[in-house]
């Protein structure tokens, strides 16, 4: 499958780092691009009514793109391209639910996503509980296995109890708020023949079966079909083909760890799923009085980004440097 076979030792040119070049121009606008998104995320956390509830999901969303963001910036400045991949997907999947999110029946898609986490968080935390059977292979894997001190081991499980008890009361009213309609009581998924379960991703609350269904919900079904499963390969470590190059002789080699490859696919997506999310966060949050007394016409497809900086064409032609509006507010507000 792979053509593996080959006679004498490996070129010359297969080291294991590649030489780094400079920096091209498009890894610049990126890094810039990002520290953009960071001011503004610290603006829309400012101007969110309610950060700590409704708004809370979207405000995790972005902030979670973000930090995957940074990273693509450090990985394709470093040219570990094999490792960009798996951030990417991630933040695909957090772009999806962010654009679902806001553009759906708000905040009703919010409190979804937090009646969905809080779940997971919970199951996560009961690994701790020893008297059940899965606790209890939990515990002997976390200390024979992996060698985790016993006390270490009971701290967090004492530490996980008192959460989850927390995290039920929390969920309590997360559950009142996405309950269906129709017959006020949770949504749950399943078939007969295995028995109704509760959901277990935060978009079957609302009746969505899988995440290529949330995608196709927001329109990004093409965009899931083509880049989703490869991404998922990277991930789960079933994407061998990647690994490789092809050599002079036409036969094929392990490649190097660093290389010089085409990223101009990774950029672009990257650029896609960041400045499409940045659009989505200041037309929820951020539009502002302060932008109506610069234009009472004020019209967020007339904000464009150049470098470090954000302009606006006002209504008369004028173009002005609004960039003060986005970077005023480097701090998280205090509640």
């Amino acid at each position: 499958m792979f053509d593996m076979e080959r006679t004498g030792s490996v070129d010359s040119d297969m080291e294991c780092v590649a030489t780094p070049r400079e920096d091209p121009e498009e890894l610049a606008q990126l890094r810039s691009t990002v520290r953009m998104a960071e001011a503004i995320f610290w603006r829309c956390r400012r101007y969110a009514k309610n950060p700590n509830r409704d708004d809370f999901a979207p405000l995790a969303l972005f902030r979670h793109m973000l930090e995957m963001a940074d990273g693509v910036e450090v990985l394709l400045s470093a040219k570990c391209l094999g490792a960009v991949e798996p951030l990417l997907r991630s933040m695909f999947e957090a772009f999806v639910s962010l654009q679902f999110i806001v553009e759906s029946d708000y905040p009703r898609p919010s409190r979804a996503w937090c009646y969905g986490n809080i779940q997971q968080e919970i199951r996560y935390r009961q690994l701790y509980d020893e008297t059940t059977e899965k606790g209890a292979k939990f515990k002997r894997a976390i200390i024979d296995r992996f060698k985790i001190p016993n006390e270490k081991y009971e701290l967090s499980a004492k530490t996980s109890k008192h959460f989850v008890g927390q995290l039920r009361e929390l969920l309590k009213s997360f559950q009142l708020d996405v309950m269906d309609e129709a017959e006020k009581k949770p949504v749950k998924r399943g078939t007969k023949k295995r028995g109704m379960k509760k959901p277990r991703e935060w978009y079957q609350v609302l009746n969505i079966e899988n995440r290529y269904e949330l995608a196709q919900r927001v329109g990004l079904g093409p965009v899931y079909e083509l880049f989703y499963p490869r991404w998922s390969a990277k991930v789960h470590g079933t994407d061998p083909n990647s690994l490789l190059v092809e050599l002079a002789d036409g036969t094929v080699e392990f490649g190097p760890l660093r290389q010089e490859a085409d990223w101009d696919v990774q950029l672009a997506m990257f650029d896609a799923f960041l400045s499409t999310s940045i659009q989505l966060m200041l037309d929820k949050f951020v539009i502002t009085p302060a932008f109506l007394e610069i234009d009472p016409q004020f019209s967020r497809e007339r904000v464009r980004q150049d470098g470090d900086r954000i302009f606006y064409t006002h209504s008369d032609g004028r173009e002005l440097d609004v960039t003060a509006l986005f970077q005023e507010d480097g701090e998280p507000a205090k509640d």
